[in-house]
C-alpha cells in the first residue's frame, strides 16, 4: 500500500503523486494519459489505457484441438488479433473448410495467408469503435423481424447467421472491456460492474433466435401449427419491441409485461415441442428485462459514471 498527501495546486486543482515503481512497471512517461474511475464505495481506480492487444497473436497446433471452430470463436472473443493455425503434416481439406466457415461467421476477420501447413487469420476490426448498445439493438431488430417471418425458414436462417455474427461482436466488446479500460470507455459500457449483465443479455438474445429458428423448422409446412401460434408470436414481437427500447432509454421502471398471461396462452398448445420453444421465448424475455433493470439501476447511482 502507498500513502500520499493531497496537494492543492494554484488554488484550483488537487493532485497526488504516483508511486515511481508503479510508473516504471507500467512503462509510463510524462503526459501519458491515465483513466480514473469512481467506484461504488467512493474509492478511485487508476489505470492505464490497458494492454496493447493490437500486437497479440497466438499459434494453434491443429492436432491438439478437436473443435477448431470453437477455438477460433474463443480467441476472437478474447480480442486476439492474429491466429496462426499449424499442422506439420498438412491441414486437411475438411479442416480448411471448417476454418473458413468459422471465419465467415465472424465480422472484421479474414484469412490473410493459406499454405499446406499453416493458415493465418487476422482481425482487422477497430475494437475501439464497437458500440455494444447498437449491436444489441440490432440483435433485437432481427429477432422481431424473424418472429414475423415464421415459418419462412430461408429468411430466418439468414437472420440466424447475422445474429451469430453480432453475438460474437458483443461478446468481444464486453470481454475486452473487462481488461482494457480504453475499450470500456468507448463501448457504451459505463462501468465494469454492469458487464456481466451485458454478457447475459447478449447470450439470451442469441439463444432466443436459436429457439425461433428451431420453431420455424418444426412448424414449416404445417399450417395448423402456424395458425395456432400466430397470436402469441404477435404478443412476443410487442414484448421484444418494448425491451429493445430499453437498450438506449435507461429506466428503472418495469415494463409491466404480464408474463403469466403469456404463459397461459400456451395452455391450448398440445404439441410439446412447440409449447417448450414458445415457453423459452417468454422466459428469456422475462430474464432480459431483469438484466436491463440491473444495468439501469447501477448506472443511475450518483457518481457511478
Amino acid at each position: 500500500m502507498y500513502r500520499r498527501k493531497l496537494q492543492l495546486v494554484a488554488g484550483a486543482t488537487y493532485t497526488i503523486s504516483l508511486p515511481k515503481q508503479w510508473v516504471r512497471e507500467n512503462k509510463l512517461s510524462e503526459k501519458d494519459e491515465l483513466l480514473i474511475y469512481e467506484n461504488l464505495d467512493n474509492t478511485l481506480s487508476i489505470c492505464t489505457k490497458g494492454p496493447n492487444r493490437e500486437a497479440s497473436k497466438i499459434e494453434i497446433n491443429l492436432n491438439e484441438h478437436r473443435n477448431i471452430r470453437q477455438v477460433i470463436f474463443a480467441l476472437y472473443n478474447l480480442g486476439i488479433t492474429r491466429i496462426e493455425i499449424v499442422d506439420d503434416e498438412g491441414i486437411s481439406k475438411q479442416s480448411k473448410k471448417i476454418i473458413k466457415e468459422a471465419v465467415n461467421n465472424l465480422t472484421g476477420i479474414e484469412i490473410v495467408n493459406e499454405k499446406d501447413e499453416k493458415i493465418i487469420i487476422q482481425l482487422f476490426m477497430d475494437k475501439n469503435k464497437i458500440k455494444i448498445n447498437q449491436v444489441l439493438y440490432r440483435m433485437f431488430l432481427i429477432i422481431r423481424q424473424s418472429l414475423l417471418e415464421i415459418p419462412k425458414i430461408e429468411e430466418i436462417y439468414a437472420n440466424e447467421e447475422e445474429v451469430n455474427r453480432l453475438y460474437h461482436i458483443a461478446i468481444l466488446a464486453s470481454s475486452l472491456s473487462l481488461t482494457d479500460s480504453s475499450i470500456l470507455d468507448k463501448s457504451d459500457i459505463k462501468n465494469k460492474l454492469v458487464i456481466p449483465s451485458f454478457i447475459s443479455v447478449t447470450k439470451k438474445l442469441e439463444n432466443i433466435h436459436d429457439e425461433i429458428y428451431k420453431l420455424s423448422k418444426y412448424i414449416s409446412g404445417d399450417e395448423k401449427f402456424f395458425y395456432s401460434v400466430t397470436e402469441i408470436l404477435k404478443d412476443l414481437h410487442s414484448v421484444y419491441a418494448r425491451l429493445s427500447s430499453c437498450i438506449f432509454k435507461r429506466s428503472k421502471e418495469k415494463l409491466n409485461v404480464d408474463y403469466d398471461k403469456l404463459l397461459e396462452q400456451l395452455e391450448s398448445i398440445d404439441d410439446k415441442a412447440v409449447y417448450t420453444l414458445l415457453r423459452n421465448l417468454i422466459t428469456h424475455a422475462k430474464e432480459i428485462e431483469k438484466d436491463l433493470w440491473r444495468i439501469s439501476f447501477y448506472e443511475a447511482i450518483p457518481n457511478f459514471h
